[in-house]
């Protein structure tokens, strides 16, 4: 899906159209909130300051469907089905992983792992070395034809207090998952979660409408609401 990036003061109501030149397929904030990272639908990235003091530059090297930040100002993102970091100035590219990796979904509030769709899973993959960990085994998804409303499988609140899980193949659900302080995971068994599992554990928050995107506090969120609109038409017949 492609569109283009607007910002909305919530008190004024008044939009705003960013970067008018780019049709993108994707974008990520900063940590600091300063910065974005543009992937437009040719699939070069693109790094600007979002108060427009300077132009977008684009990382040559990169190539993909969707980069993220990580909070220490570098950029994640997937090439070839692996698993990239590279500085925001484009230099100092470096492989992370190469797991058949299909979409990377988010980095962690602290850094050290990125949750990424490879095969039918979702993973965790440690960004300084290691082995991943499966969380889902058949939850990896863009969102199919739902792509433009699908929030991502695995995503974190900013302050590291919860894990989001969302489960498009199964069931549309959005979670809320409590983590521990310093874990960026729940205990896990062996095999991964599903959303039956995750919906039946304690103080595990299950958002009360399908296709869930979460705030740093899970009782704020958004979702997508359609509403069709349909016109009747008289044509003169001659």
């Amino acid at each position: 899906m492609a569109g283009t990036l607007w910002v909305r003061d919530l008190k004024s109501e008044t939009p705003e159209r960013l970067f008018p030149d780019f049709t993108l397929q994707d974008y990520d904030i900063s940590a600091n909130g300063k910065d974005v990272v543009l992937t437009t639908v040719d699939g070069s990235v693109w790094v600007a300051p979002l108060d427009g003091t300077m132009p977008p530059h684009q990382l040559s090297d990169a190539r993909t469907a969707r980069a993220v930040f990580s909070p220490d100002g570098n950029v994640l993102y997937v090439q070839n089905r692996v698993l990239y970091r590279i500085r925001p100035d484009g230099t100092a590219r470096e492989k992370i992983a190469g797991d058949n990796i299909s979409y990377l979904y988010a980095v962690s509030p602290d850094g050290n792992w990125a949750a990424a769709w490879a095969g039918t899973a979702a993973k965790v993959y440690p960004v300084h070395g290691g082995s991943a960990i499966e969380l889902c085994p058949l939850c990896g998804t863009l969102g199919a034809d739902r792509r433009g409303i699908t929030p991502p499988v695995v995503s974190w609140s900013h302050n590291g207090k919860f894990l989001y899980l969302h489960f498009e193949w199964s069931t549309r659900e959005t979670f809320a998952v409590p983590l521990q302080n310093g874990r960026i995971l729940p205990p896990l068994p062996n095999g991964g979660v599903s959303a039956e599992a995750i919906g039946a554990s304690p103080n595990v928050i299950k958002f009360p409408q399908l296709r869930t995107f979460p705030s740093d506090d899970p009782s704020v969120y958004a979702f997508m609401r359609q509403t069709p609109q349909r016109n009747i038409y008289r044509v003169p017949v001659p």
